[in-house]
């Protein structure tokens, strides 16, 4: 005869599900509210719990509507053994309805629920409906929705959750009572995960508890399901053991990344794209964390070594603030901006590995990048035949060019995409004075207007970015029409001596007798 089969299996994530106001982690300031309107009687007809994922906005949700009819009466503290307590928390209970508006955002299911809640509840004191995700509900389903959110009958609860609160319309926030969640921190969702681990009678080493509550991002549900898969190998799983059943690298290696970016070890960043590559890391994901050491050293950098805004101490904090020393703000700055675009970029490509080796590799090679001041400085001095009393007063000093370039090349394809693909097809020519020619091979009508409409904003994003007024100037040839056929720019030589002094410059530099200059 066989055995009875074992109940089933229940998540680390369900089986620890917060069921009092005490339990929930995080969230001091949400809880002092909803308690002191519980404890009032003061209970407002429709909350709006805003926040990202897994921080317990549903979680919330639940144990007010159990606060909401608890036998024992109205109160921040709900019994838990009453029957209408045990209904909510086992889903049984029919005048608690959640609807998943993700899957359930027309205007039908909200006509339904609207029906629904013009009904007494069955068993219950009050009906408490918790539409999770409402930011996914059509534009005809929120204006279903006004109706009766404005004059709800009095037996009725309504709880929306939303990770976008900016897609709610204001329509429907008005009439809300907004309380925002935040991300929780790693100190908390540490101390929750060796409480969940005592429980289970398991042991698993401090470091990697660390590990899993930093790179849970501040979402608990997210800690709570890394340890879920580490649970049946707790005995025998160190931190490197760790890292390498989650496909991560770890911090440790992003700083030696970032090291060696800063001494230009380009060799060293393309060993660290392979490793990723053979370990399976998710190339995205690699990015970001690097992105997150480049982040702490931005933050030491700005508010200094004691600064709060790095959730690090002892020898890791020690090394984060030893990379800070040994640099500054720009270069880490044009790191940070290198590494978000390309996480940006990687999610439109098949053959990801390519553009984490360009990225690494650009990160350690970004110091290469000279300035238009320091190619001058590094020129040949012209013997000048002119008189000292005809001698011409000194150029404004020029800007820096290529990095400057660059760096506006990519802040406008990551604001405006479009115009940003209309630059990287042009050449920049910068002039000793601070102007800056644009040439273009052709440009078709909507491309022209697309360049006009975004003038004073690139002009304002140049100046910035070289630190003096930039006065921009477009060459083609005549507009390309919009039949594809491709109008010419004329050239023509010219000598060295006839182009201007930073094109003298170029010329001295490069060992070149003439140049092609665009008319």
């Amino acid at each position: 005869m066989s055995s009875p089969p074992s109940p089933s299996y229940q998540v680390v994530a369900r089986r620890f599900r917060p069921v009092v106001f005490d339990d929930v982690v995080g969230q001091p300031a949400v809880l002092t509210t909803l308690k002191a309107c519980l404890a009032s009687e003061r209970l407002p007809h429709a909350f709006l719990f805003c926040g990202s994922r897994g921080i317990g906005k549903t979680t919330t949700a639940r144990i007010l509507a159990r606060a909401i009819n608890c036998e024992a009466g109205l109160g921040p503290d709900p019994c838990g053994t009453c029957a209408a307590c045990k209904g909510v928390l086992d889903g049984s209970a029919n005048d608690v309805v959640e609807l998943d508006a993700a899957s359930n955002n027309g205007v039908d299911e909200v006509r339904a629920m609207r029906e629904q809640a013009a009904y007494a509840p069955i068993r219950l004191r009050r009906k408490v409906f918790i539409l999770d995700e409402a930011h996914m509900f059509s534009k005809s389903a929120f204006n279903a929705l006004l109706k009766i959110l404005e004059e709800p009958p009095a037996h009725v609860v309504f709880v929306l959750a939303t990770t976008e609160p900016h897609k709610i319309p204001e329509t429907v926030r008005s009439r809300c009572q907004v309380l925002t969640f935040r991300r929780i921190h790693n100190g908390d969702i540490k101390g929750r995960l060796e409480r969940i681990c005592a429980q289970e009678g398991v042991s698993i080493a401090d470091e990697v508890l660390t590990d899993i509550a930093a790179s849970a991002m501040g979402g608990l549900r997210d800690a709570e399901t890394a340890l879920e898969r580490i649970l049946p190998l707790a005995d025998s799983l160190d931190l490197d053991g760790y890292r390498r059943l989650v496909g991560r690298l770890g911090p440790t290696r992003a700083a030696d990344l970032v090291e060696a970016c800063m001494r230009a070890d380009a060799r060293q960043a393309l060993l660290y794209a392979n490793e990723a590559f053979e370990t399976g890391v998710d190339e995205r994901e690699c990015l970001g964390e690097v992105l997150q050491v480049l982040r702490h050293v931005f933050a030491l950098l700005v508010d200094g070594s004691e600064t709060l805004l790095v959730e690090a101490s002892g020898e890791w904090r020690a090394r984060l603030a030893a990379i800070a020393a040994a640099t500054d703000l720009v270069r880490v700055d044009a790191m940070v901006q290198i590494v978000v675009l390309a996480r940006e970029r990687i999610r439109q490509l098949e053959d990801r590995r390519v553009l984490l080796e360009l990225t690494l590799v650009r990160l350690a090679r970004l110091g290469e990048l000279v300035s238009v001041g320091e190619m001058i400085e590094q020129a040949p001095q012209q013997p000048s035949t002119a008189s000292p009393a005809a001698a011409p007063s000194p150029a404004p000093a020029p800007p820096r060019g290529g990095d400057v370039w660059v760096r506006a090349v990519e802040e406008t394809l990551a604001e405006r995409p479009a115009v940003g693909a209309l630059l990287e097809q042009a050449t920049p020519h910068w002039d000793a004075a601070g102007h800056l020619d644009l040439v273009w091979p052709g440009l078709k009508e909507m491309e022209r207007s697309q360049l006009e409409a975004s003038a004073e904003w690139l002009t304002a994003r140049l100046s910035k970015l070289a630190g003096h007024a930039v006065a921009i100037q477009v060459k083609t040839g005549e507009a390309q029409p919009e039949d594809g056929t491709k109008a010419s720019v004329q050239a023509k030589p010219a000598s060295s001596d006839e182009l201007p002094p930073l094109g003298r410059v170029a010329a001295d530099l490069f060992g070149v007798s003439h140049v092609e200059r665009q008319e």
